[in-house]
C-alpha cells in the first residue's frame, strides 16, 4: 500500500508540473507513467485470479518427532506469466485441548510457518517441498494461508488470502484441475511415541473365553458368523455358496465365516481429557498386550455418559482407536468397573485395568503403579503388570 501512495504522490507531482510549464515531453511522462500503473494493476489482479494452491501430504498418519514431507502445487492458469510470488504456508494443530498446554482458541494453534518465493510462466505449475517437524501428538493441518503477488520491477504487490476447505478423495488426484479461490488443506494424524511394557500373561488367558458371541475378523468355521461375502475362487466349498445372493447377482457368490473368541482384560480410561502422555501410556500397555495376543477392551465414558469400547484383536484396531481418540476428544472422568458391567454386564472378562487423569493405574481396586507425566518411558519401564 506504502508504494502505490508513493506512486500516486509521484504521479501527482508529474502531472503538476506539466500544469506548470506544458512540456510535449512531460505529456508523454505522464501518459506512460498512467498506462504502465494500469498495465501492472491489471496483471496483478489477473494473476490473483489465476493463481492456484494445491497441498498434498505422502503421508496419512506418521510417528511424533519425524518430518512430515508436503508438496505445494502452485499453478499459473492464465495466458500471462506471474514474475514474482510470495507463498505463506502454515501448519497448526487442529483443536485438541488435550495435546497442547498452551492454546490460541483459535481453529488451528500455528507453530510451523514459512515463506516460499517463486515465479510462474504462463500455463505453468510448480512444486515446492516442504519438511515440517511433528514434535505434538494430534491432527496436523498444513495448509496455504497467502500469496503475494509482485510485478516485473517489484514495485507493486498484491495479496491473496486463500479460501480453505477440506481435502476430498476426489482432490488427492494429482491430475484434477484446480478451482478458482480454493485451496486444498491436508491433515497428517501423528502418533504418539510407544514404550516397551514389562507385561506378564498366563498362556490360558491367549484366545480367552469362546461364550462371550465376539468374533475374529479372519476366516474361521463358524457358521453363526457371517465374515464377508466374495466373489467365489477355486477351491471354495460349496457349503459356503450364498445361494439367494448367487441367484440376485448372476454371480456365485462365497460367505467367509468367523471364529468365536473372547476378551481377558477391559481397559478403562477414566479420564476427562486425552493428554499426550495419557494416550502413550495407554496405547503402550495395549499394544504390548495386542503383541502377547491378549485381546482387550479399551473402554471410555463419552460426555453424555455413554460407554464406548473398542475391541483390540489386531494392531489395526488400536490406531482405529487413537483416531477417535485424538479427533472426537469425547471423554469423561468417573468410568468405574461397575460402570462397564451396568452397561455391558460381568462377562466372562478376567482382569480390569484402570488409568485414571493422575496417571494411577489401577488392577482391581489396587493402584500397581503411577506413571511420571515428565517422563512416561521411565515410569513405563520400571512397572510390571500381571494380568
Amino acid at each position: 500500500m506504502k508504494k502505490y501512495i508513493v506512486f500516486l504522490l509521484i504521479w501527482f507531482f508529474t502531472w503538476y508540473y506539466m500544469v506548470m510549464y506544458q512540456t510535449r515531453e512531460g505529456w508523454w511522462l505522464l501518459i506512460g507513467e498512467s498506462v504502465w500503473f494500469i498495465l501492472t494493476v491489471l496483471q496483478l489482479l489477473y494473476g490473483k485470479y489465476c493463481i492456484q494452491v494445491q497441498v498434498r501430504a505422502d503421508v496419512r498418519v506418521i510417528d511424533k518427532g519425524k518430518n512430515i514431507f508436503a508438496v505445494v502445487s502452485v499453478a499459473n492458469t492464465g495466458f500471462l506469466p506471474i514474475p514474482h510470488f510470495h507463498l505463506k504456508l502454515s501448519a497448526g494443530q487442529e483443536a485438541q485441548q488435550s495435546m497442547f498446554s498452551v492454546q490460541s482458541g483459535k481453529t488451528k494453534d500455528r507453530y510451523w510457518s514459512a515463506v516460499k518465493k517463486g515465479r510462474i510462466p504462463l500455463r505453468h505449475k510448480q512444486e515446492i517441498s516442504v519438511a515440517i517437524p511433528a514434535a505434538h501428538a494430534g491432527k496436523v493441518c498444513i495448509f496455504a494461508e497467502q500469496v503475494i503477488l509482485y510485478d516485473c520491477l517489484h514495485l507493486f504487490s498484491m495479496k491473496k488470502t486463500i479460501k480453505h476447505r477440506s481435502e476430498t478423495p476426489l482432490q488427492r488426484n494429482p491430475k484434477k484441475s484446480y478451482q478458482k479461490d480454493r485451496a486444498v488443506r491436508v491433515s497428517v494424524l501423528v502418533l504418539p511415541r510407544l514404550y516397551p511394557v514389562s507385561l506378564e500373561i498366563p498362556s490360558s488367558l491367549r484366545y480367552f473365553g469362546d461364550e462371550s458371541g465376539l468374533y475374529y475378523d479372519e476366516e474361521g468355521s463358524d457358521p453363526s458368523e457371517i465374515l464377508e461375502i466374495r466373489s467365489w475362487q477355486p477351491g471354495d466349498r460349496l457349503q459356503k455358496v450364498h445361494w439367494k445372493l448367487t441367484e440376485r447377482t448372476g454371480e456365485l457368490m462365497v460367505r467367509e465365516f468367523s471364529e468365536p473368541i473372547g476378551f481377558a482384560v477391559i481397559f478403562l480410561m477414566d479420564t476427562d481429557f486425552y493428554a499426550e502422555p495419557y494416550l502413550e501410556t495407554v496405547l503402550s500397555i495395549s499394544m504390548e498386550m495386542c503383541m502377547q495376543k491378549c485381546l482387550h477392551y479399551i473402554c471410555w465414558q463419552n460426555p453424555a455418559g455413554v460407554l464406548m469400547r473398542q475391541p483390540v484383536v489386531k494392531e489395526e484396531q488400536i490406531y482405529r482407536f487413537l483416531q477417535i481418540a485424538m479427533e472426537k476428544q469425547e471423554c469423561s472422568s468417573g468410568l468405574q468397573e461397575e460402570n462397564y458391567q451396568d452397561w455391558f454386564g460381568a462377562g466372562s472378562y478376567h482382569t480390569c485395568l484402570r488409568l485414571n487423569e493422575k496417571l494411577e493405574l489401577y488392577k482391581g481396586e489396587e493402584c500397581i503403579g503411577q506413571m511420571n507425566s515428565s517422563s512416561p518411558e521411565k515410569s513405563l519401564a520400571e512397572l510390571m503388570i500381571e494380568i
